[in-house]
């Protein structure tokens, strides 16, 4: 597991680790203080080794990385914790660090929220979109990729949910219906269950065909974003995620990535990734660009060459992913 950027907390002296700071201990993430700190914990309380113990064991037989990479708990050699032993911890509520590490990192991802997602870009220029496969105008033909994944298409629609409410806050009725509004339908186009979605995109291009204002229609936003996470969520969410923050690198607005809801998205789609959860595999080559992303984007301040990796790395995933 590669080093992320280290992270400050202050608990109580002698108190049990967060869920969070569990979490930063096993990645490497922490300073070498607060390592420390929770190294000298962790070789004191059994019940808080015995969940770092089988969830350390537990990843490394789901996902085998090489020796070395993982921060050393230097401790007495200790009786081996099967890792089912914690993970059924993990399953308990009131089992102190184990309960809380799985509420807060192994739980279903929670929602992502559009608006608040692309409200630091309020008033920006965001001319540079993505949108896969250039159509103005219309929806016309099939995709070049016919019959693409759900994943794939939910990905996708994310990407477009995402510039939909960039445009729609900057007014910018032409970008709406020339390219958005089409790129979305061809995201979706052919795939199950994704009528009310397709219909809800067109009534958009309607009403501003009918003179309504494009930043008239951003409560729209939310009942296209749920009927779009039907196809599936984490996917969907990764891809309004994805092109939010090279939107964001592009403009060079620390804001995105201090927002602690879309970073603790990222860190424990990360994690859920990483244990082998089979509903939150992250799209294929894109984890060495997310975990990049992730210790770029917890500098500070970030610089004028951190946002333009940052955005490679975007740019990277959405290539692969979304391709133009």
């Amino acid at each position: 597991m590669p080093e992320l950027a280290p992270i400050q907390t202050q608990p109580p002296q002698g108190s049990c680790p967060t869920a969070e700071e569990l979490a930063c201990y096993i990645d490497g993430e922490l300073s070498p203080a607060e390592r420390s700190r929770v190294a000298e914990h962790l070789a004191s309380c059994e019940s808080c080794f015995e969940v770092y113990s089988g969830v350390l064991q537990f990843q490394l037989e789901s996902e085998p990385a090489p020796m070395g990479e993982v921060v050393p708990f230097p401790v007495e050699k200790r009786r081996p914790v099967p890792w089912w032993t914690s993970i059924a911890a993990l399953l308990v509520v009131g089992v102190g660090v184990g309960g809380y590490l799985y509420l807060h990192l192994l739980a279903p991802l929670p929602e992502l929220d559009t608006a608040k997602l692309l409200g630091p870009l309020q008033g920006k220029k965001t001319t540079e979109m993505w949108f896969g496969v250039r159509t103005r105008g219309g929806s016309e033909g099939s995709l070049e990729e016919p019959g693409i994944p759900m994943e794939s298409a939910a990905f996708r629609i994310g990407v477009q949910i995402a510039n939909l409410q960039a445009k729609l806050q900057a007014n910018d009725a032409e970008t709406v219906t020339g390219y958005v509004i089409p790129a979305a339908l061809k995201a979706v186009e052919g795939q199950v269950w994704s009528t009310e979605l397709t219909n809800g995109l067109k009534g958009v291009t309607s009403a501003i065909g009918n003179k309504t204002a494009p930043k008239d229609l951003l409560a729209k936003v939310p009942e296209l974003a749920a009927e779009a996470r039907d196809l599936d969520p984490i996917y969907f969410d990764l891809g309004q995620w994805v092109e939010a923050g090279r939107l964001a690198a592009i403009s060079q607005d620390p804001a995105f990535f201090r927002q602690a809801e879309t970073r603790s998205f990222l860190r424990r789609a990360l994690w859920r990734d990483r244990l082998g959860f089979k509903d939150s595999k992250l799209p294929g080559g894109s984890r060495p660009d997310l975990d990049a992303i992730y210790q770029i984007s917890g500098k500070s301040p970030l610089q004028p060459s951190d946002f333009a990796q940052l955005q490679g790395h975007f740019k990277k995933i959405l290539e692969a992913n979304y391709p133009e």
